[in-house]
């Protein structure tokens, strides 16, 4: 029941509820950098994303049918997301 000085018990538990309560919430924002952390390690590298650019532009223009367009397109973009507010749309554009 030591922390800086001699506490009683009632302002000891309160204490430690409070930093009880802090570290759930450090450890939530830990939880949620590390996922920003791995969609960031999933993410192409931008020489790989030119290169995938590259070859999707060579091979674009030899395809006839609609349905080879899509496979090709499905190769390099995994999620195309928007916002509208207002007038403002906004374009999010997930690689694979």
């Amino acid at each position: 029941m030591r922390e800086e000085d001699s506490i009683d018990k009632i302002a000891f538990l309160e204490r430690k509820s409070s930093r009880e309560e802090q570290i759930q919430t450090l450890k939530h924002e830990i939880g949620g950098l590390k996922l920003i952390i791995r969609e960031q390690s999933n993410m192409p590298s931008l020489d790989k994303l030119k290169q995938k650019i590259k070859v999707f532009k060579e091979k674009w223009r030899h395809l006839e049918s609609v349905q080879e367009r899509n496979r090709l397109l499905k190769r390099i973009v995994g999620k195309i997301t928007y916002n509208r507010e207002a007038n403002n749309v906004y374009l999010g554009i997930q690689y694979n």
